[in-house]
């Protein structure tokens, strides 16, 4: 498997903690980030090829991230992450270029 980079942006700690875990388990390359303004700043450190997005975060949500990162790379395959079954923002996140909602 190729070492590919992942960028994990969640609120909650313990959440980012769990996925970069097993990730970094499994032989990735893991950053993570609290809020989308860290996460703006890791990207252009770490040149992520994967982002696990959570969509309900304080400040900017995980889908004005997904717009900004796309901004930066448009070839950053992001998967949108949310507790809360939402189809509406789901399709949302697919149409800003998100490759899957979870």
């Amino acid at each position: 498997m190729p070492n590919l980079r992942v960028l994990i942006v969640d609120d909650e700690k313990p959440q980012r903690d769990l996925v970069g875990n097993a990730l970094k388990k499994q032989g990735y390359t893991v950053t993570d980030a609290g809020s989308a303004d860290e996460a703006l700043a890791a990207v252009k450190d770490t040149f992520p090829e994967i982002a696990l997005l959570d969509i309900q975060m304080p400040g900017k949500s995980g889908l004005e991230l997904l717009a900004e990162l796309k901004k930066i790379n448009p070839d950053l395959q992001a998967i949108m992450v949310s507790a809360h079954a939402d189809f509406d923002k789901g399709l949302e996140a697919m149409k800003k270029g998100a490759l899957d909602f979870l």
